[in-house]
């Protein structure tokens, strides 16, 4: 009798440690995606971050909504903020309750993040915001959707 349970304890063991390997992985992921638009934030070179997306990206970002790859473009290079980015910092936010990732189907996950951005003018603005992506093979992804909050003066 004992043997039976010991197994069952081990496999599930194994189990536990399988999904924590998988979610350190998403978060790499999840880091990479954020590490990437800093560096398109702060070089004004969207490219490489753009090429991260969906071909059906979707977005709401404050009151702004779009539906492509191309309109999110046009509001990197336009928005009030974004457009006048000279450092910017992504970060995963995390929880003791919960996951900084959830697997929100197969291979679709969601994190939420936190977003500081220095400005041309010295102004230093806040947000928050939620990306759901596609998990590929190595280390690629597909941003499917984003969400983000008005941003906000840290300094008045």
């Amino acid at each position: 009798m004992r043997i039976p349970i010991l197994l069952f304890a081990f496999l599930g063991l194994v189990q536990s440690q399988n999904t924590t390997i998988n979610e350190t992985v998403i978060l790499q992921k999840a880091e990479l995606i954020l590490e990437k638009m800093d560096i398109a934030l702060e070089s004004h070179d969207f490219k490489e971050f753009l090429a991260m997306h969906d071909e059906n990206f979707h977005f709401n970002f404050c009151q702004v909504n779009g539906s492509s790859v191309k309109d999110l473009e046009r509001v990197l290079k336009t928005d009030p903020n974004m457009a006048k980015t000279v450092a910017s910092k992504h970060t995963v936010q995390t929880s003791i309750s919960k996951s900084p990732v959830r697997n929100v189907a197969d291979n679709k996950w969601e994190f939420e993040y936190e977003e500081h951005l220095l400005l041309k003018d010295k102004q230093v603005v806040r947000t928050e915001g939620t990306i759901n992506f596609l998990d590929l093979e190595g280390t690629r992804v597909k941003i499917v959707s984003a969400e983000e909050k008005c941003p906000e003066k840290v300094f008045d």
